[in-house]
């Protein structure tokens, strides 16, 4: 699992990680993104047993 984390952690500093993640930030800023995101988290958390 180390090994996957290190990946994780290397593509966050990387250019395209930090875009990503830049963008993630400002949909997360929009009211109709946030809604929208919460109704999937609490489809993905019903689903699960």
């Amino acid at each position: 699992m180390a090994g996957l984390m290190s990946k994780v952690a290397r593509f966050a500093q990387s250019p395209q990680g930090r875009k990503l993640a830049e963008r993630a930030k400002r949909a997360s800023a929009d009211p109709k993104k946030r809604r929208k995101i919460e109704e999937l988290r609490g489809r993905i958390s019903r689903k699960r047993p």
